[in-house]
């Protein structure tokens, strides 16, 4: 698998995080499960099941088409 970042792909800021009460922002669930799906490691499966099924399909299909354009034949892809 390839994981050098996509030539141009980029997203907005505000598109990949959120800004919680306390004025933190945070990756959303969908862009940390990106960046464990590069990596697949035994702890990066279990969070992405854990995760998966909170997922809402919105959410679902921006990670299923991010994981798609990194690896096309990714394990994740049959669970998203």
């Amino acid at each position: 698998m390839d994981q050098q970042a996509q030539p141009g792909a980029h997203e907005d800021l505000d598109d990949v995080t959120w800004v919680a009460s306390d004025g933190l922002r945070y990756a959303r669930a969908e862009v940390a499960l990106l960046f464990k799906a590069a990596q697949a490691r035994e702890k990066d499966r279990w969070d992405a099941a854990v995760c998966l099924p909170m997922l809402s399909e919105e959410s679902r299909a921006w990670l299923r088409g991010a994981v798609a354009a990194m690896d096309p034949s990714h394990a994740w892809l049959s669970s998203l």
